[in-house]
């Protein structure tokens, strides 16, 4: 974890929908939505393989998907699959994988949709249209059916998203009512399809705004022809989301990547193994980043002076045991042989069950060379004087 993603995991946890993040095949980070639904602590979701939630006769789907993502073959962005809770409880959902970077490696933010009230909803079209049209409208998606894209029926919190009467979008051409002009030639596309499954459009509103709207169709009988059965999902939220979290993420870097110095995030281990360092790094230690994260090439405490080492570690620890901040000056050799002098400051940082170091490390080579040819003044200063006085 680093500044990035701390501030990640605030704005994933202030998400209605699951979200969490795979890296290596394995969950890197959830929000508390996802604890919530899948009955899975944590601690019990991190490090586990991103199946675990997944029903057993989805997994290999989802491996399958999973490993054509990796690739960076074509797949939909959406796909539908069923989640199991931890007591045995199965879920339909909706699952948007987006391609990110976490902790400078290429990882997937997954968000998760429950559809069960959708599911239900055709399920009880299928068997009786009357029944549809009641339990449509205790559902908080859009449903609307159309024929040919003339709207034919729709529920109450369709009305309520695109702000219509009934009376106002019955019989209308719901392309070119509801659709912006910009995503029309996608919903066309979609259209001919017996089954689309969930894709992203731009809705317009009756008062002329617009808002990101999720779609989900399939052709169905109603009143003894077919039609088509469309459910409506308001995502703006998860989109502007996704887009704070991504500027807040280039601020950040923007900002420790013109510190004079070096940001980072580690373990609280002899090591110091790093999780997060910003780009001054290389400047400071002659390494990139990522030739020290999870210790792949060295690890940051063989960079620590041998007879610096143990100091660090007693003076952080101390620091820690007090619950107080730890500051400190130590040397350590560059990439380049070079031996240079730095100062240290950082704390203990507890998120759940996880704890790391968050710290700020400069250089102070010249600052103490400036000591060193004062101090060598003053002593011959001293020396003069003293010679002087006898």
């Amino acid at each position: 974890m680093n500044y990035s993603e701390i501030d990640y995991k605030k704005l994933i946890n202030a998400m209605k929908d699951p979200v969490f993040v795979i890296q290596d095949g394995k969950i890197v980070m959830v929000n508390s939505t996802l604890c919530k639904i899948s009955e899975y602590s944590e601690v019990e979701l991190l490090g586990s393989d991103f199946r675990l939630f997944i029903a057993e006769e989805k997994r290999e789907d989802a491996l399958d998907y999973y490993k054509k993502r990796v690739a960076g073959k074509d797949c939909l962005p959406v796909y539908e699959s069923l989640a199991v809770t931890k007591t045995g409880k199965t879920i339909p959902v909706d699952v948007e994988v987006i391609p990110i970077q976490f902790e400078n490696k290429p990882a997937f933010q997954v968000f998760v949709q429950d559809i069960s009230r959708y599911k239900e909803a055709l399920k009880k079209v299928q068997e009786s249209e009357e029944r549809f049209r009641f339990l449509s409208q205790s559902t908080f998606e859009g449903i609307f059916i159309h024929k040919n894209g003339i709207v034919l029926d729709c529920n109450d919190s369709f009305l309520k998203m695109y702000g219509f009467l009934k009376e106002e979008i019955v019989g209308k051409d719901m392309i070119e009512t509801v659709i912006c002009e910009s995503d029309r030639k996608k919903i066309a596309q979609n259209i001919v399809k017996k089954v689309a499954k969930p894709y992203i459009i731009r809705a317009q509103k009756k008062d002329g705004s617009s808002f990101i709207a999720e779609i989900e169709a399939r052709n169905v009988e109603y009143d003894g022809e077919e039609v088509r059965i469309a459910a409506v999902r308001d995502v703006s939220e998860r989109f502007e989301m996704q887009k704070e979290i991504e500027e807040t993420k280039r601020k950040l870097e923007t900002l420790m990547g013109n510190l004079p110095g070096m940001a980072y995030t580690c373990l609280n281990n002899p090591l110091w193994e790093m999780n997060y360092m910003s780009a001054g790094c290389k400047e400071l230690l002659g390494y990139e980043p990522e030739e020290l994260i999870n210790n792949s090439v060295t690890s940051y405490s063989e960079i620590i002076h041998d007879d610096d080492r143990e100091m660090v570690w007693d003076i952080i620890q101390a620091a820690i045991k007090k619950n107080e901040r730890f500051e400190l000056e130590y040397r350590i050799i560059t990439k380049e042989g070079k031996q240079k002098w730095v100062w240290e400051k950082g704390k203990l940082v507890q998120t759940g069950e996880q704890e790391f170091l968050e710290g700020f490390i400069n250089d102070i080579t010249l600052r103490k060379k400036t000591e060193e040819i004062l101090q060598q003044r003053e002593e011959q200063y001293r020396t003069v004087f003293n010679t002087t006085g006898t």
